[in-house]
């Protein structure tokens, strides 16, 4: 029987997304429940977000806006999910 114990986010990937607002550095974590993408508050840019849902999946720490998905809720390929999500974040 395999056992598997709680599971944890662990870093999968990071670099710069870029497109037509420019680039931003962000981070993909992984776990076997959900995903987190973190993409790096600029300094001194006025940051815009354009949600694509009613409920706001943004959590704005210091330095990142992070936002976190079930897997279950991604019902398309996987890159194009992230790509979508980093365009909803630009900095100005």
């Amino acid at each position: 029987m395999l056992r598997l114990k709680k599971s944890e986010l662990k870093l999968a990937t990071q670099g710069y997304h870029f497109d037509s607002n420019g680039r931003k550095f962000i981070r993909i974590w992984t776990s076997f429940s959900c995903i987190k993408i973190q993409v790096k508050i600029e300094p001194n840019k006025e940051m815009h977000i354009a949600s694509r849902t009613a409920d706001f999946p943004y959590f704005i720490t210091d330095n990142w806006v992070e936002m976190v998905f079930d897997w279950s809720e991604i019902n398309e390929y996987f890159i194009d999910y992230v790509d979508k999500r980093c365009k909803e974040i630009w900095f100005v």
